[in-house]
């Protein structure tokens, strides 16, 4: 590919310069005395205009460009196609880093292209030969239109740039959702987890509008754990599974990749101009596919198994006397290991505020920081609106299980002080001083 471009870059510099030596208006020396001697006057012009050669040189890049057969369009397509019949695992990648290549390697040699036809006929003026009989105004309307013809290949060359990265961009944006939720279920895949069938995600408003390039939608569905598989594995298989610190940050690692990449394919938009909106939208749906997958497929069915695997009931009998010292403590009807899971998930949700919002951290270029920078207040609302109602419905979830926790270890207290001591103080002559009174020492009335 880089062979390739530098060979375009060459043959075009070379073909201006023969084009521009070839069907210059003005008319050899030699060829000059020769037509003056043969017609008996001076005109020393051909029939080539000033902007002649700038429709010659613009057919040249239109066929090298847009050649059905050996175009540069048609070989980066059969490159790409190269890479998509492989079929290996790495496939993806190759190919995502592929578009990214050619996208920053394309805009180099169309700015090369456009540095060299301004070298070459934007700074020329007029020349008449021999003859000064030329006026002053005549030079200058030359020279507009000379300057108007090579501000129109240089228009040319960008609307050729924007076609072949529009359909860059295109491939590369729904390759990236692809492989950003196929890499973010496979993490879990791999490391303990079991997937439900996928859903259909619900529309959240934020699709994005075929602007420039058209790019299309991909929609990824919600894949979310097991809950039944994780209530059965059990605390001890969920931590270092899928609440394992390595396995809770890695689709956060892919994410702010795909961040890169998008930033790199369609600008941060700091400095204006046709792409911004389209910047905006495209970082906007990547940090929404990602709140989709860490709450709907990812923290929230962990909790929602954590709120059934506590045992709300306490025993019926009290504890058989005497005790096992060398038995497991009570646990309250909640295990130790759960007050580590909710831990982890605090620090799930802390490193994805951190690590991909980001906001107020300079020079992180996370999804924050690239809103902003594209100046979009629309595309930052969404995405704030997006945030906020993903931490919303964590904390409520959280809550729940939580409170539900609680609930159980004061069932679980008042079953060893008071349900417990009452049944024991029925049977012990020792204690019949309570027996009488109505729930013991530590009845906890109702309220």
């Amino acid at each position: 590919l880089s062979n390739l471009f530098h060979r375009v870059c060459e043959v075009c510099t070379d073909e201006f310069k023969l084009i521009a030596h070839a069907f210059s208006p003005t008319l050899p020396t030699h060829l000059q005395d020769t037509l003056t001697a043969n017609n008996g006057k001076s005109n020393h012009s051909t029939s080539f205009t000033e902007t002649f050669p700038l429709h010659v040189a613009r057919a040249l890049l239109q066929r090298l460009i847009s050649d059905k057969r050996n175009g540069m369009q048609v070989q980066i397509n059969e490159l790409l196609e190269s890479i998509d019949q492989k079929g290996d695992s790495d496939s993806g990648a190759k190919k995502l880093d592929t578009f990214v290549v050619i996208h920053e390697k394309a805009a180099g040699l169309f700015n090369l292209l456009k540095e060299a036809a301004r070298e070459m006929w934007g700074s020329k003026t007029p020349h008449y030969g021999k003859s000064d009989g030329k006026q002053s105004g005549e030079i200058l309307i030359s020279n507009s239109s000379n300057t108007q013809a090579v501000a129109s290949l240089t228009q040319f060359l960008t609307s050729q740039e924007k076609s072949l990265s529009s359909g860059q961009r295109r491939g590369y944006f729904n390759l990236e959702l692809r492989l950003l939720h196929h890499d973010c279920c496979v993490n879990l895949d791999r490391n303990g987890g079991k997937l439900l069938n996928p859903i259909k995600a619900r529309d959240d408003g934020q699709r994005i509008i075929t602007g420039y390039g058209g790019l299309a939608d991909y929609r990824a569905p919600i894949v979310s754990l097991d809950k039944k598989h994780i209530k059965e594995s059990g605390f001890y298989e969920l931590l270092k599974g899928p609440l394992k610190q390595s396995v809770s940050r890695q689709p956060l690692i892919h994410a702010t990749d795909a961040l890169a990449r998008a930033r790199l394919m369609f600008g941060t938009g700091a400095g204006g101009g046709d792409l911004v909106d389209s910047t905006a939208r495209v970082v906007i749906t990547i940090f929404t596919q990602m709140c989709n997958f860490y709450g709907q497929s990812y923290l929230y069915p962990i909790l929602e198994s954590l709120t059934d695997m506590i045992n709300s009931h306490p025993p019926h009998s009290p504890p058989a006397l005497p005790f096992d010292e060398t038995a497991r403590p009570h646990d309250l009807g909640v295990d130790g290991k759960f007050w580590v899971c909710i831990e982890r998930i605090h620090s799930a949700a802390k490193s994805f505020e951190r690590e991909l919002w980001a906001e107020n951290r300079t020079g992180s270029m996370r999804v924050w920081e690239i809103l902003v920078h594209t100046r979009s207040q629309t595309s930052l609302t969404l995405a704030k609106d997006r945030r906020i109602r993903f931490f919303q419905e964590l904390e409520e979830r959280g809550e729940a299980v939580i409170l539900r926790a609680l609930d159980t270890l004061s069932a679980h207290i008042q079953w060893i002080l008071v349900t417990g001591g009452e049944s024991m103080s029925k049977t012990t002559t020792g204690n019949r001083l309570f027996a009488g009174s109505g729930g013991g020492p530590y009845d906890l009335r109702t309220g």
